[in-house]
């Protein structure tokens, strides 16, 4: 397998593979790493540093796996995209790799440990019990998440960002709080909601979203989609709600945007024909909607990859 040393700045293009990686300071107290890679055949990508102090580390994952190591702490951290993770890491040597194929992307925020609290305050109660222990005692700790979409949005913005090398660091300190945001208010979502629906609902929230899905072209209306699962309007919004913690349409919207931006970065089909096949039967209408969702145009994208 083919294996690439990262450094503070590494950009680079072979004939069947282009990669760039770049570390970004962001305040004292924290810094940010970017890591986006296109390669046709297995790839391998080491990144060694050291850190001085302790540390949060914020680790958002797209289509690679990831291995997390530092010396003298046991185990390593494995992580299989898509996830997101946060960590507490130790002042010490610390060894990163990334492995796969195809379209992959990393993004990480470092954040003083001190700090990361003093930015929870009083909402630090929401985080997971291992972590809590973990800062505690002096540990090393590894907490896993499936994407939050806002989270995947912000992610989005700042690995396509053509200016984000000269970014203000205001800026950049701006997008890792409100990452902050979304990781603390997700915590706070699981500690404090609990689903009231029946299993049996669930399930049938479940066939809705297969049914929304496989019909993105054209997808029916609430009234439609509760007659296909067997439920009510009410009950389907209402689950739509606590199971995904967003509507049936902003469900919707949020996977046709995936969806988009996976067609423009891994294919060169034309953006107006990857909106129609989302249901998009004027170009502008995607080009619209999608910039809304990302702060960033399809053909923006397109030329980035």
């Amino acid at each position: 397998m083919k294996e690439i040393i990262l450094n503070d700045r590494v950009v680079g293009e072979e004939p069947r593979s282009r990669f760039f990686h770049q570390q970004v300071r962001v305040n004292d107290q924290s810094q940010l790493t970017l890591t986006r890679v296109r390669s046709d055949e297995p790839i391998r990508l080491l990144n060694n540093f050291i850190l001085k102090e302790r540390m949060a580390g914020l680790h958002f994952i797209l289509n690679t796996e990831a291995r997390f190591s530092q010396d003298d702490y046991v185990p390593p951290a494995y992580f299989k995209g898509d996830q997101c993770n946060l960590m507490i890491l130790q002042p010490h040597q610390t060894a990163q790799t990334m492995c796969g194929k195809g379209d992959m992307m990393m993004a990480s925020f470092y954040i003083n440990l001190d700090k990361f609290f003093s930015l929870l305050d009083s909402a630090a109660e929401a985080m997971p019990k291992g972590f809590l222990k973990s800062a505690e005692k002096n540990l090393c700790s590894c907490n896993k998440y499936q994407w939050n979409p806002d989270a995947y949005r912000v992610i989005m913005q700042l690995l396509h960002d053509p200016k984000l090398g000269t970014a203000a660091p205001l800026l950049l300190e701006s997008r890792m709080l409100e990452l902050v945001a979304i990781l603390l208010k997700s915590q706070q979502c699981d500690v404090v909601e609990r689903i009231s629906i029946t299993r049996r609902d669930v399930e049938k929230i479940h066939h809705a979203v297969d049914i929304l899905l496989q019909q993105m072209q054209r997808p029916p209306s609430l009234a439609q989609l509760a007659r296909s699962v067997g439920t009510n309007e009410f009950t389907l919004k209402k689950g739509f709600r606590e199971v995904y913690n967003r509507s049936a349409y902003q469900y919707l919207l949020q996977r046709r945007m995936e969806k988009g931006m996976e067609e423009l970065m891994k294919t060169n089909t034309p953006i107006a024909e990857i909106g129609w096949e989302l249901g998009y039967e004027d170009p502008s209408a995607f080009t619209r909607a999608f910039s809304r969702y990302f702060c960033l145009t399809p053909s923006s994208v397109r030329r980035r990859t």
